[in-house]
């Protein structure tokens, strides 16, 4: 059963389909009397550790890997239908992060093997913390990154919360954050087709904007996050508070998955320390 795709998949789309319903329903029954910031906070993670316990269960903690995507595609919505603020900038902020949300999780739908096949960063993490490997999952593999995107949807909670009057200054975070889509994309792109025609693992890519960057897709990222602050901060000044959010993500992919990604590279890479010196971590300049 693990090793088919399909069962897989069918697998972890139950898995948040029910940790959307059961976050709906928390919210109704017990969660909503607090302000909205706790209210998704903790609906957030017991959702997490939801799916935590699913993965557990399955031995494979690649399970949480599109929460990353799907869950704030699901809050996002959640927050417009509660709050019924169908402004210009909150169904603009709305759209924008579905986008971003369905280009990734498709991402993650073609590369997703089968549940007997795990993140080798997730393998890494268990061979060092040996028996704390579950305490390790939980909190370093689940918990910091839900954290993370928590606090990066921050500004699009406080924007919804507060039906903001449209600001045309938004269209520059929209800017960004589409922009930086258009990195993820054209990135995932050209790494799948260096996939398909090259010789060995070893080989480095190097075209396109692999050739100026080493890390675009993270860039992307990055950037997508920073768009959705400025959008409510163009909104709203008073919210520069929210940029937490897109500072922690930055902090994230900066000092966390560029360094365990380019570490692994290095043991298997073709000259990866000469390809690292001619060209940037993230931004090509």
């Amino acid at each position: 059963m693990k090793s088919s795709k399909k069962i897989g998949l069918l697998i972890i789309g139950l898995t948040y389909l029910l940790s959307f319903g059961l976050q709906a329903s928390l919210y109704f029954l017990f969660i909503q009397s607090n302000p909205i910031w706790l209210s998704i906070l903790l609906v957030d993670v017991i959702a997490t550790f939801f799916v935590y316990l699913v993965g557990t269960i399955f031995q494979n903690a690649t399970v949480y890997d599109p929460y990353w995507s799907v869950e704030p595609m699901f809050l996002s919505l959640f927050l417009v239908i509660l709050n019924k603020n169908f402004s210009l900038g909150s169904l603009l902020t709305l759209a924008i992060i579905w986008i971003w949300g369905l280009r990734l999780t498709i991402n993650w739908i073609i590369t997703f093997k089968n549940l007997t096949h795990q993140d080798w960063r997730y393998d890494e993490l268990k061979k060092k913390s040996g028996k704390l490997y579950f305490a390790v999952n939980f909190l370093g593999i689940h918990l910091t990154p839900t954290l993370i995107v928590y606090l990066a949807m921050l500004p699009f909670i406080y924007l919804i919360t507060n039906n903001l009057a449209f600001n045309p200054l938004a269209l520059i975070g929209a800017f960004v954050s589409i922009f930086g889509i258009y990195l993820e994309i054209h990135s995932d792109i050209a790494m799948h087709h260096f996939q398909k025609i090259r010789q060995s693992k070893g080989e480095i890519i190097n075209v396109g904007l692999w050739k100026h960057s080493r890390h675009p897709n993270y860039l992307g990222e990055i950037l997508f996050w920073w768009g959705l602050f400025f959008i409510a901060v163009a909104l709203a000044p008073s919210l520069y508070w929210t940029g937490v959010g897109a500072i922690a993500n930055n902090l994230m992919f900066v000092f966390i998955s560029v360094p365990m990604a380019e570490n692994h590279m290095a043991t298997y890479k073709n000259d990866f320390a000469t390809y690292k010196k001619q060209t940037r971590m993230l931004l090509p300049i």
